[in-house]
């Protein structure tokens, strides 16, 4: 097997495990994860309002070559794998929780080392199909993995990819200080995508009391940035617990129309799948991402 030293360390990406794997110890056969483009109906379903054309599929990120670890390093985060080896590609690492239930555990993360200087943990991922309204997965022990960046892809009935970390697992995860919000949607050309340091808002994402209300005053766009939101923020919701990240997370009150959110599922009896913009329905396709470091 070929090999990579990290300083004086070796680092373990992970072999396609089964969606519902429990979190396990480093071992020698672990080998590296390619997420690669999904299989199924691309684009927007003809019943659906059209929305922009849609991008080519995702192509294959590069394996990440590495085949084992030392015993005496477990990276806490993708930043603390960045930190050992910057030239490390993006890619599924085994990090470990370093408190709670999970502390010192295995588990799989997907991790972007080139955003915005890379480092980033995936924690949400939701690529949702129009005129369907499927249940959340709040996550307590595992970390959804990215599938599909193409509008129209249902991967509800995927485990792997979809779902997002719980308070309590994002308790687990210490030590980060930075969201990175990201999603679009069918409904617009748009892309919302920004990072904040918002230290309200991620208190509210680890122990679900408060909001992410300040994001208006402490947000740094990405360059793909586009969106009206947050700036325009003048609404969200409190104390929603493990909803946090999902129930009207920020938007902004309209007159006329329904108010412009970021919504994933919000108020499941209007079925409301939202991404900078307002329907009040789950009409439009949406892709919803969030990450921390």
């Amino acid at each position: 097997m070929n090999r990579v030293m990290l300083g004086c360390f070796v680092f373990v990406p992970l072999l396609a495990c089964h969606a519902r794997e429990q979190p396990r110890a480093p071992d020698e056969g672990d080998t590296s994860v390619v997420i690669g483009a999904e299989s199924g109906v691309q684009g927007h379903a003809n019943d659906l309002p059209q929305g922009p054309e849609e991008g080519p599929e995702p192509q294959e990120l590069p394996k990440a070559d590495v085949d084992s670890q030392e015993e005496d390093f477990f990276p806490e985060s993708c930043l603390a794998l960045k930190a050992a080896d910057p030239s490390l590609p993006s890619a599924v690492y085994n990090i470990y929780p370093q408190n709670g239930a999970l502390q010192g555990m295995a588990m799989p993360a997907y991790c972007d080392m080139e955003t915005d200087g890379g480092g980033w943990t995936l924690i949400l991922n939701y690529n949702h199909k129009g005129t369907t309204n499927p249940e959340l997965a709040v996550r307590v022990d595992s970390l959804p993995l990215p599938g599909s960046d193409v509008l129209g892809i249902d991967e509800s009935l995927e485990f792997e990819h979809w779902g997002h970390a719980g308070n309590e697992m994002l308790r687990a995860l210490t030590g980060f200080r930075e969201l990175r919000f990201y999603c679009r949607s069918s409904e617009n050309t748009r892309v919302l995508h920004f990072k904040t340091a918002d230290v309200s808002c991620i208190e509210a994402v680890q122990l679900g009391n408060g909001s992410c209300g300040n994001l208006r005053n402490n947000f740094i766009p990405m360059n793909d940035h586009t969106a009206i939101l947050p700036a325009s923020l003048d609404r969200a919701e409190f104390d929603r617990f493990d909803e946090t990240l999902t129930y009207n997370t920020f938007g902004k009150t309209e007159a006329e129309t329904p108010d412009r959110m970021w919504s994933i599922r919000a108020e499941p009896s209007q079925q409301v799948w939202e991404c900078d913009y307002g329907s009040n329905s789950a009409t439009f396709h949406t892709l919803h991402r969030v990450w921390i470091r």
